[in-house]
């Protein structure tokens, strides 16, 4: 996966480096992108407002009229949107009596280091969770998921569109136009390490609850995790809805159609520049693991799955057309407990 950030840009893991941050954050932010997709993918912005980050959506573009020599033409400008933009902030613990620490011994470092990583990885796929299923509403701990915005919540044949699956293990896929000036991710510019905590607390005595006479020491790190995203343009962020994802579904020919409509049916920044020399907006297709595994497999010949390089980050990684696909745990489900069909 490493090799991935040679291509990247102004991501969560490129821009920490820059800031300093000590070598165990670092190793944070390293898996975080590794367990989360979208982390990786996505540039990462600070806020301009601290915890908020405020805006303008364009929407509608000025047009021009058809006029005689000599005529007269009126006048047009372009619509906009304000918005504003919230973050998430997610806290956990993890708390080890000091004697099971010392047992350890020389492999005390190794242990705790599995912690991190594993806390690390938990508090990333939340993240990815909060992003596609989180809030209908904003509240000031956490933010609405793509799922229950506006235009992405129910079918519009335009932002959000339907692959006419039917059945209990229905998932969605985000198409993702990943250009810094359409969708970024956005973190405090006033938290010393980008909302980023890991903090070793001192030792403290916890007294036994069932017999105060008794008491061992405990040993605490703090994890933390802020972060929101921005949508600048609509159009930079489509939702294919209504995948059929069951063990026994293959992809079918609805969902290619329909990928290939969100891909092309609007026009964003870059695409006219070619994402291998630099330059252009680079497609990810964000998918449940069935869905994924099946596609790479080449489970329907109607879909053309490619290994190709032609891509930012100019690796060999499966792809359809110009889009890259990945795999994202957040969009998975029990099995017969999908999402609830959209209309």
């Amino acid at each position: 996966m490493a090799s991935l950030y040679y291509g990247a840009k102004d991501n969560l893991f490129s821009i920490a480096k820059t800031k300093g941050i000590d070598g165990s954050l670092l190793d944070l932010t390293c898996t975080m992108c590794e367990a989360n997709a979208m982390l990786q993918d996505l540039a990462t912005k600070p806020a301009n407002g601290g915890r908020v980050h405020q805006g303008v959506r364009t929407a509608k573009l000025p047009s021009g009229q058809i006029v005689t020599v000599g005529g007269y033409w009126g006048s047009d400008k372009s619509e906009y949107q304000n918005f504003t933009e919230g973050m998430f902030l997610m806290k956990s613990s993890y708390e080890c009596a000091v004697d099971v620490l010392d047992r350890e011994g020389a492999n005390k470092a190794g242990f705790l280091n599995q912690e991190d990583q594993n806390f690390t990885e938990g508090m990333s796929q939340g993240h990815a969770n909060l992003l596609i299923q989180g809030n209908t509403t904003p509240n000031e701990a956490s933010i609405v998921g793509l799922n229950k915005r506006t235009p992405y919540a129910g079918i519009d044949e335009e932002f959000c569109l339907d692959c006419k699956g039917t059945g209990a293990n229905l998932r969605s896929a985000w198409l993702v136009a990943a250009n810094p000036n359409l969708v970024h991710f956005i973190y405090d510019p006033t938290h010393p390490t980008m909302g980023i905590e890991r903090k070793v607390m001192p030792l403290w005595r916890e007294v036994n609850p069932t017999d105060s006479t008794q008491h061992r020491w405990m040993m605490t790190i703090e994890y933390a995790f802020e972060q929101g995203i921005c949508i600048r343009d609509y159009k930079a962020v489509k939702r294919l809805a209504n995948i059929a994802a069951g063990p026994s579904d293959a992809p079918s020919t609805d969902f290619l159609n329909k990928l290939i409509q969100a891909r092309h049916q609007h026009t964003t920044i870059g695409d006219q520049k070619n994402v291998t020399f630099g330059g252009g907006t680079q497609r990810f297709l964000y998918l449940d693991p069935m869905t994924y595994i099946k596609l790479v497999q080449g489970a329907n010949a109607n879909i053309k799955v490619l290994v190709s390089d032609r891509n930012i980050y100019r690796v060999n990684l499966p792809m359809i057309d110009d889009i890259i696909l990945r795999k994202m745990d957040a969009l998975n489900m029990p099995l017969n407990s999908g999402e609830t069909q959209v209309t």
